[in-house]
């Protein structure tokens, strides 16, 4: 039992060497720390991988029926004033939300050497009459309608003040060149349907749905305009909205029509922890056309109709194997060391070998 460990030390596949023989130089030391360097760094991005949940897709047939979803919206118009914008939801289900501005957050806007700055709206310290409907003040057709309508008495905008330059949209000039940008959330069946921001108030007859506004005053509107956001539903990690940040521009010296035509793809997203989140993504292509006054060829306006794919997107975060992370560092650190230490030898191999040449180009050469 005495011979054991000697005779364990022959397996040892790692001899050593006395340190009083053992040789450092430079080129190791340079290798050593680029090495090192090296390490650092891989096991730095192998850590930021393995601290990222890997998300496993399925897609199934969406047997759901009905419900609601909310839309988020962000769109500036540098040209048009808040006044002249209107936004309506229309689905195939037969609801109409008309006029909807109620809902929606409508910011003036005014173009700056640096961009474009917010607005405060002024005081209106009039007050207008409301012709008999309610006592106190109405400022506004829609104020004067209102009170109408409460009143059950037929309402006939010729004869409001108020109502006669609500639809007469203003010349654009360099002197006043006012914007508005709409932000808010929309609520809205799961069905085909659109919402779009028309010129003019809006009103339904029938099944047709309508907007009052002069065409002679096209000509002096623009309605190019940005999508700061547009989205289905909630965020989740990782979400692309096709939408986000696009900018339109007419170039037609009239009016356009604007239109998106959007493909939502319902979506669960259940992370590692907390609650899953039901939300929607989404495909669009857009369509613009120039709109002419004796021609039956649509709106003026940005429009986004909006349909349901019959899939279901269902991702789901997975945690990466801790073993599979420590496989991965020791191959970084195997690795890097071996390749290492044959670029060390290497070197140290080359440089005893110009040294061997020099030494030998320095010995005097005997005559015979």
């Amino acid at each position: 039992m005495k011979n054991f460990p000697s005779i364990i030390k022959k397996f040892d596949a790692y001899p050593k060497t006395d340190e009083e023989f053992r040789i450092k130089t430079f080129s190791g030391a340079i290798v050593s720390i680029i090495s090192g360097a090296i390490m650092l760094i891989l096991f730095i991005n192998e850590m930021v991988f393995y601290l990222t949940p890997e998300v496993k897709q399925e897609l199934y047939v969406d047997l759901s029926k009905g419900g609601k979803m909310e839309i988020n919206l962000n769109i500036t118009f540098p040209e048009i004033p808040c006044d002249y914008l209107h936004v309506d939801v229309l689905d195939s289900s037969g609801e109409r939300q008309l006029d909807v501005n109620q809902n929606l957050d409508f910011q003036p806007i005014q173009q700056t050497y640096y961009g474009y700055e917010k607005v405060e709206p002024e005081k209106d310290d009039r007050c207008l009459s409301c012709y008999g409907a309610k006592e106190g003040c109405c400022n506004t057709c829609d104020s004067v309608k209102a009170a109408y309508f409460q009143r059950g008495w037929l309402f006939d905008p010729k004869k409001i003040s108020q109502c006669q330059k609500k639809n007469e949209i203003p010349a654009n000039s360099p002197d006043v060149n006012y914007g508005c940008e709409i932000s808010g959330k929309l609520i809205v069946n799961k069905v085909h349907g659109n919402f779009h921001v028309g010129l003019g108030k809006s009103f339904q007859s029938g099944n047709q749905h309508y907007h009052d506004f002069t065409f002679e005053s096209l000509h002096r509107i623009n309605l190019s305009h940005i999508v700061h956001t547009l989205s289905f539903g909630n965020p989740y990690p990782g979400i692309i909205n096709p939408l986000d940040g696009t900018y339109s521009i007419q170039t037609f010296d009239g009016s356009m029509m604007f239109q998106n035509f959007i493909t939502v793809v319902p979506t669960i997203y259940q992370p590692t922890s907390g609650d899953r989140i039901l939300t929607n993504q989404y495909s669009v292509y857009d369509y613009s056309r120039e709109i002419y006054k004796d021609s039956n060829n649509g709106l003026p306006g940005v429009f986004f109709f909006f349909d349901f794919s019959p899939i279901v997107v269902h991702l789901q975060e997975q945690n990466k194997s801790f073993f599979h992370f420590l496989t991965q560092l020791c191959a970084i650190i195997g690795g890097v060391f071996t390749v290492s230490s044959l670029i060390d030898s290497a070197i140290y191999r080359w440089s005893l070998f110009k040294k061997k040449r020099s030494t030998n180009s320095d010995l005097p050469i005997k005559n015979k």
